[in-house]
């Protein structure tokens, strides 16, 4: 994945448009992000530090292949697990369950069966 991959399947990710982040870390239009993202300007520094913030991402997972993880830790609750089991287990949301999982990084805990956990 490019910078722009990543920067975009990260946005995305965090149900963020183009403006709402361009507002975040300051650029004056979504058109900027876009750019980034399509590879046709390249961040400097400050701005790969601002994105980085707003995403609550490492900066480095921009220029990484390995997968995107993110600072937050996410504890679920039994009955909060086994709804996202449900849903994962029909077709119709699978696909969606499946991103979700991998995106935050959830995984079922081995020595605590109550929560799930990044």
């Amino acid at each position: 994945m490019t910078f722009g991959e990543r920067l975009k399947y990260i946005r995305k990710t965090k149900g963020l448009s183009q403006e709402q982040l361009a507002l975040m870390i300051g650029l004056q239009t979504k058109a900027a992000v876009s750019k980034i993202e399509k590879n046709i300007t390249d961040p400097n520094q400050s701005t790969i530090c601002k994105l980085a913030e707003a995403l609550g991402v490492n900066p480095s997972v921009f220029f990484s292949d390995a997968p995107i993880s993110f600072r937050k830790s996410y504890e679920l609750e039994e009955e909060e697990f086994l709804i996202i089991k449900h849903y994962r287990n029909d077709p119709n949301f699978k696909a969606g369950i499946d991103s979700l999982v991998v995106a935050f990084g959830l995984k079922k805990d081995s020595t605590d069966t109550s929560s799930v956990r990044a």
